[in-house]
């Protein structure tokens, strides 16, 4: 399904109206809604960037987007295989391309703990954990 957007004008936008403030720190039940293979920031190393959306109604940040990169290779394996592992993911990885690899992983739930810090001086939200959703056993 593709998403028809219309870019030309008239733009009306109140961007007081935009809600901007990081999402809480704490465990959050998330959804993943887009998965992208790319490049890290520096070009030397390949890194899924994820998109998950806060899916549980209970929570006050219902709705909230919650975004985090994993390294496929070098110091972050780690927090890799983690993730993987709460998603459900097999421990052996076999796919065509690495996109290939990160649509596998859209539509899955997953909890994941999100912390604060900066980045560049600014806040950031920065996931720092992941364990299954309730729904899912290992």
């Amino acid at each position: 399904m593709s998403i028809q957007i219309d870019l030309e004008g008239p733009v009306n936008m109140n961007t007081d109206e935009i809600e901007d403030e990081l999402p809480a720190a704490g465990w959050h039940s998330v959804t993943i809604e887009r998965a992208e293979a790319r490049l890290s920031s520096k070009q030397e190393i390949p890194q899924i960037f994820i998109l998950s959306r806060i899916t549980d109604e209970a929570d006050p940040q219902f709705n909230k987007t919650i975004i985090w990169s994993l390294n496929l290779a070098g110091g972050g394996m780690g927090f890799f295989k983690r993730c993987f592992a709460a998603l459900g993911m097999p421990q052996v990885l076999n796919y065509d391309s690495y996109q290939d690899m990160a649509d596998e992983i859209v539509g899955r739930e997953v909890e994941c703990k999100v912390k604060h810090g900066k980045y560049n001086g600014e806040p950031q939200a920065q996931v720092s954990g992941w364990r299954p959703s309730e729904g899912l056993t290992l």
